[in-house]
């Protein structure tokens, strides 16, 4: 599969320290046909410490919350 263009950039939701960018990307298969999908860039940064699992797992589910109310 090929890209046919770069990423387009379709929103940012933030809550905390974790960001979510939603990315709509096309594609070009062996068979020539294009498709068109989602992806997800989750960013998890925690300037104190080590992010832990149990706030990576609270700030995303906020942040989904916020994104599916939008």
């Amino acid at each position: 599969m090929q890209y046919l263009r770069s990423p387009n950039l379709l929103g940012t939701y933030t809550e905390g320290h974790t960001s979510i960018e939603i990315l709509e990307n096309y594609k070009k298969t062996d068979c020539g046909q294009e498709i068109k999908f989602y992806t997800l860039r989750i960013i998890h940064e925690n300037p104190t410490e080590f992010p832990t699992q149990t706030s990576a797992e609270q700030s995303l589910k906020k942040v989904f919350e916020q994104v599916r109310n939008s």
